[in-house]
């Protein structure tokens, strides 16, 4: 049975990139689940809204302040908490961020399923969980309510870091150092559990990496493997980084103009 797709956006109308990439799951034939807080424009048609104040409330959302550097004014913090806390609620369900291409539908074969980004890093752009109530979730979320607290996992950089939030920014999430509930808390709760089995290699979720996310938007004449690929992460907060208007359309001989066409996804 094909998996449930469940994301999250915060924010006002859509860019032609979230379009493209729901649209891409639409296409594989799955059931497509768009949580919001207020009105959202431009949403494909076949997605079905629902309230996300059904998974966190609306008080809880937060930015990432400027400690986080470029990282300033990302809800990405805050959908960290949210994918767990909804993964705990689901079943037979994936979490996709709202830059990740479908190349091949998503079936959930396991307990768990989430993929490597490079040697170091479980990523958690895609997760997907067969039966509600994973422990794994369960102690992400609580991680996420109090994430100042100290890990074995934290290397040197962030304990000082979340010693900082923890004393000048009083708590603060804002103060939270960029990706410490994402991949690092994800990677770190998996090899507690033991759950390592369950992680895919690089080349599923994840065969271009953000070190080469231009390689997806410019056109180059080196060939990008995409062979045994289930999905392409965009590494949208690049994009944001540099300043690029998510609406482009960018060259045509582009791996995502390409893919665009291919997969028939601005129609």
């Amino acid at each position: 049975m094909l998996a449930e797709i469940r994301s999250l956006w915060i924010g006002g109308a859509l860019s032609r990139l979230e379009r493209v990439c729901l649209t891409s799951f639409l296409r594989a034939g799955h059931k497509v689940y768009l949580y919001t807080y207020d009105e959202v424009l431009n949403i494909p048609e076949g997605v079905e809204v629902l309230d996300a104040n059904a998974i966190l409330p609306k008080n809880k959302v937060f930015t990432y302040g400027s400690v986080t550097g470029k990282g300033k004014g990302s809800y990405a913090g805050f959908a960290n908490h949210f994918r767990y806390e909804m993964l705990l609620k689901c079943s037979n369900t994936f979490w996709v961020d709202m830059d990740v291409i479908c190349l091949a539908p998503f079936y959930i074969n396991d307990e768990l399923d989430f993929g490597f980004e490079n040697e170091t890093y479980i990523n958690n752009a895609v997760i997907g969980t067969k039966s509600a109530g994973n422990k794994l979730f369960s102690n992400l979320s609580k991680y996420c309510d109090n994430p100042f607290q100290f890990t074995r996992w934290d290397t040197f950089k962030f304990l000082i870091r979340k010693l900082i939030g923890r004393t000048w920014g009083r708590g603060d999430f804002s103060y939270l150092p960029w990706g410490i509930t994402g991949p690092k808390a994800l990677t770190g709760f998996v090899k507690k559990g033991e759950l390592l089995n369950y992680a895919a290699p690089v080349q599923k979720y994840y065969p271009i990496s953000s070190a080469d996310w231009k390689k997806i938007f410019f056109a180059s004449d080196e060939h990008i493997n995409l062979e045994g690929a289930q999905a392409v992460h965009l590494w949208n907060e690049q994009l944001r980084r540099d300043n690029l208007d998510k609406n482009t359309v960018f060259d045509k001989e582009s791996l995502y103009e390409r893919l665009i066409s291919d997969l028939k996804l601005d129609e």
